[in-house]
């Protein structure tokens, strides 16, 4: 397999965000607007024609969501127990939790996988099988990141009723239910929203990456390394080599355990940064994180599609 031409464009992509910001062509909003489009639009639109015109695997989803679920909980315990050692304080302990487990799954993640479903050695519907798992693991990595915020005391401001509200009206949730909903008529989906939905979903990645791309800043990020690089490690060493432990034991189809690691494999999500900022927890440590595993997802994701593909 050529990893290149999977990575490479993603790579790329998110080079050319870095530098369409530093050259002052576009202001931060309005990458923020664009990752917004993105999550709230282009991804669902996505996510709704991908689900209601194939026949969905559910169980596959459900087998590697379980996988990714546990992981996560894995990690959350890790980083808990380091942070618990090194004495960090309740907002700093709440970031390195958080950038500890929480993946990309959205952007990065369904990139690579959208890239690889070209390959030969791809499994059969591995973009639909990808698409799938998010629209359960983005809500239950939202609910967790609250529940790790919380817990750390950074902020008591989200209740229980909000956090439900959060999660049951998450965008990847809804677009997930209503294409399982489509693919169950006996009626065949209609060419009109078919095509609307693939315009919207091929603008949403390049604008995903894009948006990755413009918030990096190593500047910053030299000031504070070792605490990022803990966090990172645990994100991009620890994480996919479990998955791919526990994927193997629960034996996982082959293109299970390919959605599985490469999903497991994608740096810190930039929306742990919006909730680090929204409950109170260290905001900045929280950016290191993401900048830092961006940089250095490269070689997770290289290994990942060496091994799986």
């Amino acid at each position: 397999m050529q990893m290149v031409n999977v990575l490479g464009p993603v790579v790329l992509v998110m080079l050319l965000g870095s530098v369409l910001r530093r050259s002052n062509l576009f202001e931060a909003r309005a990458f923020s607007a664009m990752n917004a489009l993105t999550y709230r639009v282009g991804l669902p639109a996505l996510l709704v024609v991908k689900t209601a015109t194939l026949k969905p695997d559910l169980a596959g989803a459900l087998r590697i969501f379980y996988v990714i679920a546990a992981v996560a909980l894995a990690c959350i315990v890790v980083s808990f127990a380091l942070a618990h050692i090194l004495g960090l304080s309740r907002p700093r302990r709440a970031a390195f939790v958080q950038g500890a487990y929480r993946g990309n799954l959205a952007f990065v993640g369904l990139s690579i996988l959208l890239y690889a479903a070209h390959e030969p050695s791809a499994g059969p519907h591995i973009e639909t099988l990808g698409l799938l798992t998010l629209g359960v693991a983005v809500p239950c990595y939202n609910a967790l990141a609250v529940f790790v915020l919380a817990s750390s005391d950074a902020s008591q401001r989200v209740a229980p009723l909000q956090l439900l509200q959060r999660i049951v009206t998450n965008p990847l949730l809804v677009a997930g239910l209503l294409g399982l909903a489509f693919s169950l008529v006996p009626l065949p989906f209609p060419m009109l929203l078919l095509r609307t939905g693939e315009a919207l979903g091929q603008m949403s990645l390049p604008l995903a990456l894009l948006g990755i791309g413009a918030g990096l800043d190593l500047g910053a990020l030299r000031r504070d390394m070792w605490l990022p690089l803990a966090a990172t490690t645990i994100k991009l060493v620890v994480a996919p080599l479990l998955g791919l432990a526990l994927a193997t034991w629960m034996g996982l189809g082959v293109t299970e355990r390919q959605v599985t690691l490469v999903l497991l494999s994608t740096p810190t999500a930039a929306a742990a940064f919006i909730m680090a900022e929204q409950m109170g927890a260290d905001a900045q440590l929280t950016t290191h994180i993401i900048i830092l595993s961006t940089l250095l997802s490269t070689f997770s994701l290289a290994f990942a599609l060496w091994y799986a593909f």
